[in-house]
């Protein structure tokens, strides 16, 4: 049985549901308040370093936004709108997710909202990555055409679809069809994304200029994706890497490092390119950059309130059973209402972030 305290617990001392593949200790309490969540960003558990990888990029992509915002104009020039959306956006998933690993442990319900959360931050930064590519990495030869044309539109789709799947994964059975969704959720956007620099490394034009940054993303981006799914060093060791280096964290390092690599990129292009794209007047418009990222935003927060309340439903009729079902042997052995509840949504199963 949990009473609330601050030392740590092992997989078999916590839900199923709060439990992480190959990880076998340093477990906060299912049911931690706010205070012991912020404390815990100070002490050895297995999600510290969590967010710690991700908080310091967050912090360093929001100076990137700080410099920028005096070096651009981004009130006035409409060149820069593009930017400042892919900033905002570049700021925002690292935020959501270190958030989201410091929060998911106050109950049931705030872990399923704190990866919502989560997975919007990841859905919006990939169409903040699309309007940035058109609007400055474009490869001058697909300018004009109808692939540019539709680039922003099928990215946006993009946004809302990856989100909806990553967001239902939630409610699936653990197993492979839980990960390959959950993969597909994030990995398809950064895919589409990458189409135009890949046909620039590839076919256009093989180096020079912002490609040597942008190829140093892939190779980050690429390790990161290999890592999440692989769950390598802990899975060859078991609670060796608890702490400090499970797969987890090394993946938020490399996300991290590629998305710093690819602001770089970026950064270069605009600078680069400003001259010619002004002049050819392939510049993105407000409505196609701040108005985009701001409505994918707000679509992506309606999605997660249809999500919660799906969520109490089901929590609510799992409830609903489990009183139905294991009261009278509760009643017996003494147990409260609230420890028959401390289970997970559907069939027991563990759901990981």
């Amino acid at each position: 049985m949990f009473t609330p305290s601050a030392r740590l617990y092992r997989i078999d001392q916590v839900p199923d549901h709060f439990r992480e593949q190959f990880i076998i200790s340093g477990y906060r309490h299912p049911r931690s308040s706010l205070k012991q969540c912020m404390r815990s960003i100070f002490e050895p558990t297995n999600e510290t370093a969590n967010f710690w990888t991700h908080f310091l990029p967050a912090v360093v992509f929001m100076r990137e936004l700080y410099v920028m915002s005096r070096e651009l104009d981004f009130v006035r020039d409409p060149y820069t709108y593009p930017m400042l959306a892919y900033l905002l956006s570049t700021c925002l998933f690292p935020t959501t997710s270190s958030l989201a690993h410091i929060l998911n442990t106050m109950s049931d319900r705030a872990r399923h909202i704190c990866f919502f959360v989560d997975y919007l931050g990841i859905s919006v930064y990939s169409l903040g990555v699309a309007i940035a590519y058109r609007a400055y990495s474009f490869p001058e030869s697909l300018l004009g055409t109808l692939f540019a044309d539709v680039f922003l539109v099928v990215a946006g789709v993009n946004t809302v679809c990856a989100l909806f799947m990553s967001c239902e994964t939630r409610f699936m059975r653990t197993g492979v069809w839980q990960k390959v969704f959950r993969v597909a959720a994030f990995c398809v956007p950064y895919l589409f994304d990458s189409l135009p620099l890949a046909y620039h490394i590839v076919v256009a034009d093989g180096g020079g200029g912002s490609l040597y940054l942008h190829k140093l993303q892939f190779v980050f981006a690429f390790a990161a994706c290999a890592l999440y799914t692989s769950h390598i060093p802990e899975r060859f060791s078991p609670g060796r890497f608890d702490i400090v280096g499970h797969s987890h964290q090394l993946f938020h390092i490399c996300s991290g490092v590629a998305s710093y690599f690819q602001i770089l990129g970026v950064k270069h292009d605009l600078k680069a390119r400003r001259g010619h794209l002004v002049a050819n007047r392939h510049v993105l418009s407000f409505g196609m950059s701040i108005a985009l990222i701001g409505g994918a935003t707000l679509l992506g927060l309606t999605v997660l309130w249809a999500y919660s309340n799906r969520l109490d439903r089901v929590m609510s009729a799992e409830k609903r059973r489990t009183q139905t079902t294991k009261k009278p042997a509760a009643m017996m052995d003494g147990k409260t209402d609230a420890e028959m509840t401390r289970r997970r949504i559907g069939d027991g199963k563990n759901t990981q972030h």
